[in-house]
This record gives C-alpha cells, sequence and structure tokens, in this order.
C-alpha cells in the first residue's frame, strides 16, 4: 500500500478573503492508486450494509452495535468488518456517498436553463 500527504485546511472558509490564505497541516493516508475494483458479490454487500447502515443510524443513532447494522444488511459481522474496519469507517463511507450524490445532483442542475428554479430544485434535494 503507499501512501500520499494531503494537505488538509484549518481556516474556515468564510476567512478565506480576509488574509495571505488558509494554513495547512499534513496528514498521511492511503493512496488510492493500487485499489482493485470489487467482485459483484463484494460491491452487492457493501450496498447493502451501506444502506443498512444509513437506515439504522438514522433510527437509532451511531451509537447502535454494528451487529444491528450487519443484521440489518443480511451480512455477518465479519463481511461488514472486511469492507469498514471500524464504525468510524462505516459512518464516513456514508457521509461521502451522500456528498457525491449531492455532488451528482447538482452537476445535473449546473446547466440548466433557469438558474434560480434550478438552486431551489437542488436545495429541495439537498434537504431530504
Amino acid at each position: 500500500m503507499t501512501l500520499e500527504r494531503l494537505r488538509v485546511g484549518t481556516t474556515p472558509v468564510a476567512q478565506w478573503g480576509d488574509g495571505p490564505g488558509p494554513e495547512f497541516d499534513e496528514v498521511t493516508v492511503p493512496a488510492q492508486t493500487d485499489a482493485r475494483p470489487l467482485r459483484a458479490d463484494a460491491a452487492k454487500n457493501r450496498a447493502l450494509i451501506l444502506d443498512a447502515a444509513e437506515a439504522v443510524f438514522a433510527e437509532a443513532g451511531v451509537s447502535v452495535p454494528i451487529d444491528e447494522v450487519a443484521r440489518r444488511a443480511g451480512v455477518g459481522v465479519g463481511t461488514l468488518y472486511r469492507h469498514f474496519p471500524t464504525k468510524e469507517a462505516l459512518f464516513e463511507a456514508i457521509v461521502v456517498a451522500r456528498i457525491d450524490r449531492l455532488m451528482e445532483t447538482a452537476g445535473n442542475y449546473a446547466h440548466a436553463v433557469e438558474p434560480g428554479e434550478a438552486l431551489f430544485s437542488f436545495l429541495r434535494e439537498f434537504a431530504v
């Protein structure tokens, strides 16, 4: 596994125009360049886990036992941990998936003829 350095901003966005620029901290994260695509059954299990976790966390909060997420997804706990080694990794994957969906939605509205209606349509979808 290779590692790459990322720069993580620590200055709030509202201050970016006010000074010389944002400050950065460096962190080391695994690079995604050597990742292999998932097998079809593994991709299906991962999607089942994410859907179940999103529903369980919405209903009961993030303190729910991970066994409940596995049970609701219809997979074993080992399968869940193979995809998401920690509950934090699972929660992060849910957040990233939601942001990806929002980015895709925003992209769909980016070239709308009526920008005001596109903005309000996006905000309605964002609120759901």
